[in-house]
């Protein structure tokens, strides 16, 4: 071990040598003949060189822990970025790191020394050297594995990084109410198609029968906007329009006739009692549909059929497809959607509509009209 250390290794350069590890990890021995330094190992066999008095052209044999050490310091310098990979890339590791790692060689090389001073018979010996052996190649798959998690590091916080700065992007995104007109609107069960909802379908009549062109975004709770949640608490249906939001379907309609003029959808004065608050037909088609006490069925109905043939006297009264003449209003609007809901969701879980209503029914006849009418027909959700 006088003749052999790891700290000899950190001065000078000699000649090259290569080396050749078997199972047993022994190393051959040095030629003799000095070669110009050329290769990664020339380094550690310069000490080597140097150490076992070649200079001056004295060979003593090599025994078998010298064979180890060697082998094990040429890996060590390998771990440490001093030979090339197969892609020609050099990987050379920080001299902070490449000094702690030389130091820890050198502290194997020394715990084994005093082990073998005190071993007594070769057996003892040759574990010692395994075990020298064992422990610095442990340590080169540490500086290798130490390197792969700070890659593996780098790249999760680069990757953490750049989800950082698309999720800040598209927060400034939802944060910015859009200029052209935009209904947003509760979604499917798919969360990306036209949900259930007859007060959307409401506001979108209403502008198809304006001819406004827009947009209708269908939201989850998930996906509303972060403006739509901290300024108005989520509410939907909402109209956008110039970078303002309108909530509360009577106020989108209202705001939808005086916004865009032409055509006019205002109810005329000398109906407007007659058709104030849709005959409160949909509060009784609610109850009834969501009705699971077989027992108030029929009382529920009868609420349906009232507010039915309240709307049938308007419709009597006023001639003309619709409830206040020949062209729809905004009570129309309103009041359309909400028979949908009798035709699909009432059909679905009672087994009635009006279709059960003679086919000269005026109210029948009504939904008839409304269903031709490009504006109801192509705002319609889907029925199942």
């Amino acid at each position: 071990s006088s003749h052999f250390s790891s700290s000899s290794l950190l001065r000078g350069a000699a000649p090259a040598m290569r080396p050749v590890v078997g199972s047993s990890m022994a190393l051959s021995a040095p030629a003799v003949t000095p070669v110009a330094p050329r290769a990664p190992y020339s380094w550690a066999a310069s000490r080597l060189v140097s150490c076992r008095g070649l200079a001056t052209g004295s060979l003593p044999p090599w025994n078998a822990r010298e064979q180890h050490c060697a082998a094990a310091v040429v890996f060590c310098l390998v771990g440490l970025g001093r030979s090339r990979g197969r892609r020609g890339v050099a990987v050379r590791a920080s001299s902070e790191e490449q000094q702690r790692r030389v130091q820890a060689a050198a502290a194997i090389s020394r715990d084994a020394a005093r082990q073998l001073r005190s071993a007594s018979s070769p057996q003892q010996r040759q574990q010692v050297r395994q075990a020298e052996v064992q422990r610095k190649v442990a340590l080169l798959r540490g500086s290798a594995a130490d390197r792969y998690k700070r890659e593996r590091d780098l790249t999760k916080a680069a990757a953490a990084a750049s989800a950082e700065a698309a999720a800040s992007a598209s927060a400034e995104t939802s944060s910015a109410k859009p200029l052209t007109t935009t209904l947003y609107a509760k979604a499917g069960p798919d969360g990306k198609s036209q949900g259930d909802c007859p007060f959307a379908h409401s506001v979108m009549m209403a502008l198809k029968l304006k001819g406004v062109p827009f947009e209708v975004l269908p939201c989850t709770a998930e996906t509303k906007p972060a403006w739509l949640v901290e300024e108005l608490g989520g509410k939907m249906p909402c109209v956008c329009h110039n970078g303002e939001a309108h909530v509360e379907t009577s106020e989108i309609l209202a705001w939808i006739d005086k916004e865009f003029p032409e055509p006019s959808l205002a109810v005329p004065e000398d109906s407007t009692d007659a058709v104030k608050g849709g005959f409160n037909i949909f509060g009784a088609i609610a109850r009834y549909t969501k009705n699971k006490d077989p027992e108030q069925d029929s009382t529920l109905k009868l609420g349906v059929q009232v507010a039915i043939q309240s709307m049938r006297a308007q419709l009597v009264a006023t001639p003309g497809d619709f409830l206040c003449g020949k062209e729809p209003t905004l009570a129309d609007c309103d009041l359309l959607p909400k028979l949908y809901v009798l035709q699909t969701a009432t059909r679905h879980f009672k087994g009635w509509c009006l279709d059960d209503y003679h086919p000269g029914d005026e109210v029948r006849a009504y939904f008839a009209a409304a269903e031709a009418l490009p504006a109801f027909a192509e705002s319609c959700y889907p029925a199942d």
